[in-house]
């Protein structure tokens, strides 16, 4: 699993590269910021850039700045890229955690609620609630809660801040569509395993059910449903944009939507790799999380 990280990231950044290149716009005349600015003055920018080499070359360079910690330099305010990300990484992720938070205890409780119910409105309801959390729009639902609690209700201020208070809508916002994929899952996975001989033979020792549920059936259907965590946490690192936008966090979101409107390829493209780096190691974690909650998995 580790020796896959590095044909992994190297695919990563080969495709960012690539996409780069495929971007419509002159990276020098961008870098003058002057759209009357001479043949002359673009040409020996993009020389400055290296941006006449060939791609090869240009590949082999950018992959050795990133193996030394180098993201690039920011078109606007000659700022290391990888200092920008480090300073609005910890707003991102504690946003990122407080919705992890949510959505796991929130989609395996419903998921266990669901999957041992015995009546099937329960279910029904469950879910036609995950459907619909799949299907809102995340920047839909933060306009409503920004309508409903901070200006009809006035529980929080309309702009961002730091804090626990300001962090509880914009968390719950965007844990809504994990919570409904956890939950989903949860309940497919315990309908699965509550079946099996093995909680039969726990019943028929006369253990009560709560007892079989949480020591016999919650460990074996567990292991989907980590999977599904480990990808919710990586899908909602990049889902910050709009949570970060519609709440006026700082954070990696609103970074990378700047970047995009300034078109600053640097910034893009760092904030790109960093995030594809942190969601390919939260894989790997997942992976060795197995072992842990499943010996099988460990003695194989």
């Amino acid at each position: 699993r580790l020796l896959l990280l590095i044909p992994t990231l190297l695919g990563i950044i080969l495709l960012t590269f690539i996409i780069f290149k495929l971007t419509p716009g002159d990276p020098g005349m961008i870098m003058l910021r002057n759209q009357a600015a001479t043949p002359e003055q673009i040409a020996n920018m993009r020389a400055q850039l290296g941006l006449n080499d060939p791609m090869v070359l240009q590949f082999g360079r950018y992959v050795w700045r990133i193996l030394h910690g180098n993201l690039g330099t920011s078109f606007y305010g000659s700022v290391p890229v990888l200092d920008s990300i480090m300073a609005l990484f910890p707003s991102t992720l504690e946003l990122t955690l407080a919705a992890m938070l949510v959505s796991t205890i929130a989609g395996v409780s419903v998921g266990i609620l669901a999957g041992t119910a015995r009546r099937k409105w329960i279910r029904s309801l469950v879910t036609f609630l995950s459907l619909w959390g799949l299907a809102v729009p995340q920047y839909w639902l933060a306009a409503i809660f920004i309508i409903v609690f901070a200006v009809q209700l006035k529980w929080i201020p309309v702009l961002g801040g730091e804090g626990l208070k300001n962090l509880i809508l914009p968390a719950v916002a965007l844990a809504v569509s994990p919570v409904s994929a956890i939950a989903r899952l949860t309940q497919s996975s315990v309908q699965t395993v509550i079946h099996n001989d093995f909680t039969r033979t726990a019943r028929s020792k006369g253990l009560g059910e709560r007892v079989v549920v949480w020591k016999h059936v919650l460990p074996n259907a567990l292991i989907p449903v980590v999977t599904m965590i480990g990808l919710q946490f990586g899908a909602m690192l990049g889902g910050t944009v709009f949570i970060e936008a519609a709440f006026s966090r700082a954070g990696l979101g609103t970074f990378a939507l700047a970047a995009i409107n300034n078109r600053d390829y640097p910034q893009i493209q760092g904030t790109v790799v960093f995030g594809a780096t942190i969601f390919v190691l939260v894989n790997l974690a997942v992976d060795l999380l197995y072992g842990v909650l499943d010996p099988r998995i460990r003695y194989e």
